[in-house]
């Protein structure tokens, strides 16, 4: 009978990719521990079963939902795949002379189109800069000082 649960606990975690937002996943765990609870105890009657798996499932959901909120990462990665959003508060060398306001500068193994701050006069190769915004892919520079 302990095989049941370990399928139903797998059938009910592969839910969680078609309707996403955990609680599947949760539920698919209650119902493994409950498989296992069933092979260590295999007199058990179906309706002590049920009981053990909604009561586990009441658990591991909040549980699980407390976790979740307070280790909750979303925050975190606000700028995943905004490459030019982490270079703010860098330092650059100018690869080329800014004309008119921009330029290019090299960061790491990368060359990025940079621009100064309205205002700024022009520099000359090898400047160092600092990166203070980006627009895009365009980052935002001012003189290193």
């Amino acid at each position: 009978m302990f095989w049941y649960w370990l399928a139903a606990g797998a059938l009910i975690a592969v839910l969680e990719i078609f309707v996403p937002g955990v609680v599947f996943l949760w539920l698919g765990i209650a119902a493994a521990v409950t498989g296992f609870i069933v092979l260590a105890a295999p007199g058990l009657s179906l309706e002590i079963q049920f009981l053990i798996f909604a009561a586990l499932g009441l658990a591991i959901v909040y549980g699980g939902r407390r976790f979740a909120r307070r280790h909750d990462v979303a925050e975190d990665h606000l700028d995943l795949n905004q490459g030019a959003r982490r270079q703010i508060g860098r330092s650059a060398i100018l690869e080329t002379a800014t004309v008119d306001g921009r330029g290019r500068a090299r960061i790491g193994d990368s060359a990025w189109t940079v621009a100064l701050r309205p205002g700024q006069p022009d520099l000359a190769a090898g400047a160092h800069v600092r990166i203070v915004d980006a627009d895009g892919s365009l980052l935002i520079v001012e003189p290193s000082r």
